[in-house]
């Protein structure tokens, strides 16, 4: 995979405090929601890791292919500013993918922002289907087509959806289950998908472990690699 060359354009700040970048990248880089890029600046050669970014926002498509909306990637180092270069390998990893018979969508953020989440907002209201974000801190700036309702709300709503996005840190993954007041053996009762947070320090390079996450069939996945999406049906929800 040849590395990809970018500049940050702007900066801006998310809702929790997180800083997202807008990159401008040559060549353009089209990621699905819940896929990364992997970033590091040659203006820090101590930061030999670099970091996994994500689309964040909702851009409005302008253009097509050939005028891509702006790539907006979170969480931006503080060290990084507007004229900063970097260093990008990607796309990486598994996003979410919406049914072709979606109407009605339910997106669930458990760790604290939804900001990963809203690039499906306009692949979903493209398709004309309802929308429902469930979260303690939503976002100021949502369309009004889009319902907020609290987690407090979710086992009473479990029937509504025909597609469900979830994004939660790892370490609530063993609290999923009783969020959504289901039986230990029960499933939900539509397609759903979970974009796991945890530290993924070698992008899917080294194989280093570091993000192995245990599946439901007893064997273990490399989130880096495998997901960081993954169908709630794989997920060993009892770490």
């Amino acid at each position: 995979m040849q590395p990809i060359t970018g500049e940050i354009s702007l900066i801006r700040i998310l809702g929790n405090g997180d800083r997202a970048a807008q990159v401008d990248c040559t060549p353009a880089v089209a990621l699905r929601p819940g896929q990364y890029l992997h970033a590091r600046s040659p203006e820090e050669p101590d930061a030999v890791l670099g970091v996994s970014l994500f689309p964040v926002g909702m851009p409005d498509p302008v253009g097509g292919p050939s005028n891509p909306p702006p790539l907006i990637l979170a969480p931006a180092p503080r060290t990084w500013i507007p004229g900063t270069p970097l260093i990008l390998r990607g796309p990486l990893g598994h996003g979410f993918t919406l049914p072709d018979t979606l109407t009605r969508l339910a997106l669930v953020a458990f760790g604290g922002t939804a900001a990963r989440l809203l690039p499906l907002i306009p692949l979903a209201r493209a398709r004309r289907a309802d929308i429902v974000l469930f979260s303690d801190s939503p976002p100021a700036d949502l369309p009004a087509a889009v319902e907020i309702q609290p987690l407090a709300a979710l086992p009473e709503s479990l029937p509504w959806a025909d597609y469900w996005a979830f994004d939660l840190p790892i370490e609530t993954l063993p609290a999923l289950r009783n969020a959504l007041a289901l039986p230990r053996r029960g499933g939900l009762p539509a397609p759903a998908q979970v974009l796991i947070t945890l530290p993924m320090p070698c992008a899917a390079v080294g194989e280093c472990g570091a993000c192995a996450l245990p599946l439901r069939n007893g064997k273990y996945t490399l989130a880096c690699k495998d997901g960081p999406v993954f169908d709630f049906d794989e997920l060993q929800l009892f770490l």
